[in-house]
């Protein structure tokens, strides 16, 4: 496995981490709310699903 590989799969789990926690509505301050790397790699994913997730978040704010 390539050091990329793992990144990528590093980043498609702390998604799927950052989608459970929003959907819990239990919201944390975790180091994945402060990685770059994270919202740089998968911003344009919160547009999948006609923005349901952002739609989520903005709801429990």
């Amino acid at each position: 496995m390539s050091f990329h590989t793992t990144i990528a799969e590093h980043m498609n789990s702390s998604l799927e981490y950052y989608r459970d926690e929003v959907k819990s509505g239990l919201l944390e301050w975790s180091p994945v709310h402060f990685n770059e790397d994270f919202w740089r790699s998968n911003a344009v994913k919160f547009n999948h699903y006609n923005y349901q997730l952002l739609k989520l978040l903005i709801r429990h704010l």
